[in-house]
């Protein structure tokens, strides 16, 4: 049984902390016994970028005051930039191919967003006063303001996804593809 002192808006995210870090560490280990094995090294980052993402989200849960949600945010929307750069490490490294020129434009601008989540100051960027979460319904949850900064970091992830499964013919996002939606036919 969980604690009384977890709210419930910050188990599920407690839940994913808890079992991407377990996944971070198996991926090191395997990435340690098998270490030419190129994919596994960019898919332990993923882990541990996510295990960061949920820890953000657990911090930006439990509301304790406005700035260890400022703060929590600020670690959640870093972490989400800095995914799109491990998804094209870890193609490029399982496919055996070296970091073409888009790889490494990804990474600074994943970089550039995850500098500017965790350091920037401003209405643009992640800024106090909170407002409340337009999701949250019959609780109060609070969320820093956010002009730009946010839905450029989700914009980004959600596009570069797109992009990606429409170049690996991935099924789970088949019907989301870019092309599917730019309305041409898929071959």
């Amino acid at each position: 049984m969980l604690p009384d002192s977890i709210p419930y808006f910050s188990i599920g995210p407690l839940c994913g902390l808890a079992a991407n870090a377990i996944l971070a560490l198996l991926c090191l280990v395997i990435s340690i016994i098998y270490y030419q094995y190129r994919p596994l090294r960019s898919l332990f980052f993923f882990y541990v970028f996510i295990t960061f993402a949920f820890l953000g989200w657990v911090f930006w849960g439990f509301q304790r005051s406005p700035e260890s949600v400022l703060l929590g945010y600020r670690i959640l929307y870093a972490a989400l930039a800095l995914l799109p750069a491990t998804w094209f490490w870890f193609f490029s490294g399982l496919f055996n191919e070296r970091p073409r020129p888009l790889t490494w434009v990804m990474t600074g601008i994943s970089l550039a967003l995850a500098l500017a989540a965790l350091l920037g100051k401003g209405p643009a960027f992640f800024t106090l006063p909170l407002e409340p979460d337009p999701i949250s319904f019959d609780i109060d949850i609070w969320r820093p303001q956010s002009r730009v900064l946010k839905i450029l970091i989700q914009s980004f992830c959600f596009d570069l996804a797109l992009d990606l499964s429409d170049h690996c013919h991935c099924p789970p996002f088949s019907f989301l593809r870019a092309s599917h939606l730019r309305g041409e036919e898929h071959v």
